[in-house]
């Protein structure tokens, strides 16, 4: 029998590898299910957190790009400057640059990957316990590579954990995401993503009651965080005074 998010996950798994996304988190050859899913998720974060320790290892020089790949060296003797009796002039040290740049272009690379696959391990989580039939309609494509940017962008394992059901979400009804509030989340910060989450709480057919200012500043929603939030575009009406709604 199947669990309750199998469907939805396989059909996370096929839209991811139709793409080449999560390359970092692919299924394992085996049915994920009871203890087997929990192991396999358990390696799977491991396995995360080596990536991670070495990726961090090349970027503080523990460790050297040829560590991890034998076919990467620079030729330093063949660009060294030829010997001269002349006056040496400061030159620029290309084989140093070049290799600079190489790790730096890896690390960002493997940071990027390792930032998705968390993402990606968030969505998971957010499906497997939803028996919802998976739609005829799949992602579309720009879209899905626009949340693959995104996600990348955020190491905040909160931000991250908020990508995952995004992609969950948009699983399961496609469309319900634009561009622009793909757009919007990215320029969101992880404060001002917290202060959202606690004035979602106090929204009543979306409207934000004021009547009772005490209840709001417990909540951490004085009125200077209620601007903050206007001037994001999250509510309006803030500085009104005397509106009715029956």
């Amino acid at each position: 029998m199947d669990w309750p998010g199998e469907k939805l996950i396989i059909r996370l798994w096929e839209t991811l590898s139709e793409k080449g996304i999560g390359s970092l988190l692919k299924p394992w050859q085996i049915k994920r299910e009871g203890i087997a899913h929990l192991e396999v998720r358990r390696v799977e974060l491991l396995a995360l957190a080596q990536i991670e320790k070495d990726a961090e290892d090349i970027r503080t020089g523990q460790k050297r790009l040829e560590d991890f790949s034998p076919e990467l060296k620079f030729a330093a003797n063949a660009l060294a400057p030829l010997q001269s009796k002349k006056r040496i002039e400061p030159t620029i040290d290309l084989p140093s640059v070049v290799e600079a740049a190489a790790r730096q272009t890896i690390e960002d690379s493997v940071r990027r990957q390792v930032n998705v696959a968390h993402a990606i391990a968030h969505a998971e989580d957010a499906l497997r316990d939803d028996a919802l039939e998976p739609p005829n309609k799949k992602i579309d494509d720009d879209w899905l590579y626009r949340w693959r940017d995104y996600a990348g962008d955020v190491s905040a394992e909160a931000m991250q954990h908020l990508w995952g059901k995004i992609l969950a979400g948009e699983l399961k009804a496609p469309g319900s995401f634009s561009l622009r509030s793909l757009d919007f989340l990215r320029n969101l910060s992880q404060d001002e993503a917290k202060a959202i989450e606690r004035l979602s709480q106090f929204a009543v057919e979306d409207v934000v009651w004021r009547g009772d200012r005490l209840l709001l500043d417990a909540g951490g929603l004085e009125f200077a965080t209620l601007l903050a939030m206007q001037e994001l575009g999250v509510v309006s009406g803030v500085e009104a005074l005397g509106l009715e709604r029956t």
